[in-house]
């Protein structure tokens, strides 16, 4: 599959390729995570304060796709899916709403997006 493709037929994509933040949080030990971060550059950035993350194999593969997919890592074995490391996700919705999915707010969404492939279709 090349740029401008789709694995949904008749579906869009949408470059999240600018939302590419990291920010480490020292006191609790997370790291938010913008969609559109690659791996590379999150090992990097993390690297700096001596940290790592179940994140994806390659260097290349986006933060979004990996943990909406599930996400096998080297850590796979001790620490899950990369997807069950995720502690909340920022959404927005079909309405246009933005909210947050963890396992209290939006349990429901929450559980679908740790490794649904982006493609929900309800219960």
């Amino acid at each position: 599959m090349g740029w401008g493709s789709n694995n949904i037929d008749g579906g869009v994509v949408i470059d999240l390729g600018l939302i590419n933040n990291i920010a480490y949080d020292a006191a609790t030990e997370t790291v938010d995570l913008g969609p559109g971060a690659r791996w590379r550059e999150v090992y990097s950035e993390l690297q700096k304060y001596g940290r790592a993350v179940a994140g994806g194999r390659d260097g290349d593969v986006g933060v979004g796709g990996l943990l909406l997919g599930g996400g096998n890592t080297y850590f796979t074995a001790r620490k899950g899916f990369a997807c069950d490391n995720v502690i909340s996700y920022e959404v927005i919705l079909a309405d246009g709403r933005i909210t947050t999915a963890d396992k209290y707010k939006h349990a429901d969404l929450f559980r679908v997006l740790k490794g649904a492939g982006g493609e929900y279709k309800g219960d």
